[in-house]
């Protein structure tokens, strides 16, 4: 379970990188509407909402390939919010808290998904964006197992 996850976003890390290439190699040719300017000051004020809109299409096709319909993508002013679950995520939860999966399984995984979160910020972050990455309990996903903020752990269910 936590391999899947592992490797989901390991993919999602790297397709992220390649995105972003693609997005900041030649900001003249996906600018909207002939505009060449840039917002790269994240601590700014101002955003660029349309940027943001197209790497969060970008994300979402990453992320259908990756989890199939296990996602979703939203925004709030500046702040990007990407959720996602797979099955048996709570029950590996409460396996490790149980001492019967190996913690270790669990570091890593939260380690792959702080290297997806890093990466998928340092994207958006030239448009002034934010980025929410949530990992939910599949059997309640209105509750968060693991959050990070910007590639910064703030929350992990296991750290209670």
């Amino acid at each position: 379970m936590q391999r899947l996850i592992r490797v989901s976003i390991m993919g999602l890390t790297m397709a992220a990188m390649i995105i972003g290439t693609l997005f900041t190699g030649n900001i003249q040719v996906y600018a909207a509407n002939g505009k060449t300017t840039k917002t790269t000051n994240a601590s700014k004020s101002t955003y660029d909402v349309e940027k943001i809109e197209i790497m969060m299409a970008a994300t979402e096709i990453l992320l259908s390939k990756n989890f199939g319909k296990n996602y979703s993508v939203s925004r709030k002013d500046n702040l990007v919010i990407i959720n996602v679950w797979q099955d048996g995520m709570a029950t590996g939860a409460v396996g490790v808290q149980a001492g019967l999966i190996d913690k270790r399984e669990w570091t890593n995984m939260t380690k792959s998904i702080q290297s997806f979160s890093k990466s998928i910020y340092e994207e958006f972050e030239p448009y002034g964006a934010n980025v929410n990455v949530n990992v939910l309990n599949d059997m309640n996903t209105d509750n968060v197992l693991i959050t990070y903020l910007n590639g910064v752990k703030f929350y992990d269910v296991l750290d209670q």
